[in-house]
């Protein structure tokens, strides 16, 4: 008919026009991205035509010269080096990539009208709004909305500001899923324990229990499905947890069982709020965000599908009452996971004030007073008792050591335990050793967290800077404190879960640092470090990273402290130690993921 195509055209019109207008967007950051990219190129040939940087290259070229190797003068020269290479800083310009734009454009913490009404010479830039914030207002201090102090965030993360990273950036990419704090951009408050949690917001995509049944209804391929609850989105990061769930998703459904995954809306630290809010996705995908009673209340509407499987990943963020009326629904059965140390306290590394790691003394002492999460951790441990006295768990560990500290140290005795590693290794041929020079490449796998050892590794590169005895790497998705190492860019993803250990191989990486400073349950990258050939050394602090250690002697060592590292790297010990680990080829894993069903 006349009218439907008349519809019909203006649809395609619309289409047209949206189109149009994606593709003047997309004009707009291409050039704003050759801006960056020739702003970077004029830094860099700043640099190089600098007095400093012709001051550093001469003195390379004539560092045996002034200092042959063993004089008095080797040292002061590599001094004099040191220093004159701290005065050349990295461009403190940021390319960002397409992803990193449309995280904070989709943010709720980023409010564009707000943004551009509290700063007026944005518009006068004609830069896309989004974008400023992202290269330039996040470095100026600007906040985002009014639910995001970025000051307080980079004032409160030290890592954050050297990492040289928009500060929302961060927080979306990472903060929020390693449980890092943000405030309102007026607040006035302090750090503490007993401080407010940041503003709600009532979210956009709302829905209804009535839609949540309809999508549920249109998408479900059996009768029978699972429930799991963690404290972030799975869907939206790359980190161990999130991995571990995405894989049990995909097992799952693999059997024909569906997968409702729950998690809170929002960082923070309440639970008993009824009328919080909770991200829901089925088999992968996101319906959308609901109230905890709302969603209670779809879930008993149906009747066709029946409950078997309810894990609990993490509870930060979750209403323990909501929790227990879901357990209810499977006769009050539910899978407690052992991912971290959050339901011992929620320090989650059990780090005492957020310095030094407390091995969870008992609740009552003095050492535990003493600490900042001391009120918190006797909260949380109150409505996890009630929480496991009301309904039979079985908890998950994914290593005998995670399991072992977890019993020893939670309040609440009357419970089963089982061991379900996230990766197994499957030990391969030896791959022949290629003749190289004696230079030992050593390298520091993961984030540069001070709990991960951080602080170590950058001691020992100082300490040895220079000297041709050992070469350093970082491979990590983000770069840490610059320093005579080499950054390479590593990023592990539901997609490819093998991307460390590829990269590791590629480098022919000798040693790796896994200097954990906390009780770990379990460690992917010794994992990934074990599969990719290299020797592992860690500390006696280090949980799981020691335990496989010491029951597998032969791939690692396990240290006393920092001072017995540098000891053993200034003898010639440790390129012994490798000659042997070697001297059959080096050795070569598959990385198996584990089925997570259980």
């Amino acid at each position: 008919s006349n009218e439907a195509l008349t519809a019909s055209n203006e649809a395609l019109l619309n289409t047209n026009k949206a189109i149009k207008l994606e593709q003047g967007k997309l004009k707009g950051y291409v050039q704003q991205r050759e801006q960056i990219l020739q702003g970077l190129n004029n830094k860099l040939l700043e640099i190089y035509g600098s007095t400093a940087w012709n001051l550093i290259q001469r003195l390379w070229k004539i560092r045996l010269w002034i200092a042959p190797k063993g004089s008095g003068r080797e040292k002061l020269a590599y001094s004099i080096f040191k220093l004159l290479k701290r005065i050349i800083r990295k461009p403190s310009v940021q390319i960002p990539e397409n992803n990193d734009l449309e995280l904070i454009r989709s943010s709720y913490l980023f409010d564009n009208a707000w943004y551009l009404a509290s700063n007026p010479d944005v518009a006068k830039s004609k830069m896309d709004i989004a974008l400023h914030f992202l290269i330039k207002g996040g470095f100026e201090g600007l906040d985002p909305s009014p639910l995001f102090s970025t000051v307080y965030y980079l004032n409160q993360y030290e890592d954050v500001k050297i990492s040289g990273m928009n500060p929302l950036l961060h927080y979306l990419r990472y903060g929020k899923y390693e449980m890092r704090r943000i405030l309102p951009s007026d607040s006035e408050e302090q750090l503490g324990p007993t401080s407010k949690t940041t503003k709600r917001t009532v979210p956009n995509n709302l829905i209804s229990p009535a839609i949540f049944l309809k999508q549920l209804r249109s998408m479900k391929k059996s009768d029978q499905y699972a429930i799991s609850i963690s404290h972030d989105n799975y869907l939206g990061v790359d980190a161990g947890v999130q991995l571990c769930i995405a894989d049990q998703q995909q097992a799952f459904n693999h059997i024909g069982k569906g997968y409702l995954h729950i998690y809170p809306y929002e960082d923070h630290d309440s639970v008993t709020d009824e009328s919080l809010y909770v991200g829901i996705s089925f088999d992968g995908k996101e319906l959308g965000i609901m109230k905890f009673k709302d969603l209670l209340h779809g879930i008993k509407q149906i009747s066709t599908m029946k409950i078997n499987d309810i894990h609990i990943h993490h509870l930060k963020g979750i209403n323990i009452k909501f929790v227990n009326e879901l357990l209810a629904l499977d006769d009050h059965h539910g899978k407690f996971w052992v991912h971290d140390q959050y339901s011992i306290c929620p320090s989650t590394h059990l780090m005492r004030n957020d310095t030094t790691f407390c091995d969870a003394p008992d609740i009552n002492s003095n050492a535990c007073s003493i600490c900042k999460y001391s009120m918190a951790r006797k909260q949380k441990q109150g409505e996890l008792l009630e929480l496991f006295k009301t309904n039979k768990f079985e908890v998950i560990a994914p290593s005998k050591f995670a399991l072992e500290y977890w019993k020893d140290k939670f309040p609440y005795k009357k419970v089963n335990g089982k061991v379900i590693p996230h990766v197994i290794l499957k030990w391969t041929d030896n791959k022949p050793e290629q003749k190289r020079n004696n230079t030992l490449r050593i390298a520091f796998v993961g984030r540069s967290f001070e709990y991960k050892g951080w602080k170590t590794w950058m001691n020992i590169v100082e300490e040895f800077s220079g000297k041709n005895k050992y070469r350093f790497f970082h491979f990590s998705s983000q770069p840490g404190a610059t320093g005579d190492y080499e950054w390479v860019p590593t990023r592990v993803t539901a997609s490819n879960r093998t991307a460390m250990i590829e990269t590791l191989r590629d480098h022919t990486i000798d040693i790796a640092l896994l200097w954990s400073t906390t009780a770990e349950t379990f460690s992917f990258t010794l994992h990934e470090a074990l599969a990719a050939g290299c020797f592992v050394i860690t500390n006696k602090e280090s949980g799981n990273i020691q335990a496989a250690i010491k029951r597998h002697q032969k791939r690692g060592l396990v240290l006393n402290d920092e001072k017995e590292l540098i000891t053993l790297m200034k003898s010639n010990k440790l390129k012994n130690i490798l000659k042997e680990y070697h001297k059959d080829g080096r050795p070569q894993a598959k990385f198996i993921i584990n089925n997570k069903m259980e």
